[in-house]
């Protein structure tokens, strides 16, 4: 089992004006690198921003479960997503 929480090392906003299958609830997609604490860097979606902005490399995240999409039979899908860490 790798860590659950890491920092971001790079940030990407995905602006397309179409979202990718799956992300139309989640636009604009923030993307990023994340160094978890073992080592293992990761490509992952930063979620529940209020600002794209917020995500800059250097801030902490950790690791939630959350909904992804439905399948054709009417299943949920998970995944692991990224939110940051508050700095309480």
């Amino acid at each position: 089992q790798c860590a659950q929480t890491g920092e971001i090392v790079a940030v990407s906003l995905d602006n397309m004006g179409f979202p990718a299958v799956g992300y139309g609830d989640y636009l604009p997609r923030t993307q990023a690198i994340v160094r978890l604490d073992d080592g293992i860097h990761l490509m992952v979606d930063i979620m529940e921003l209020n600002d794209p902005s917020e995500a800059t490399p250097g801030a902490r995240v950790k690791m939630v479960l959350r909904k992804h999409k439905r399948e054709d039979t009417g299943a949920w899908v998970y995944g692991y997503r990224f939110i940051l860490v508050s700095e309480e």
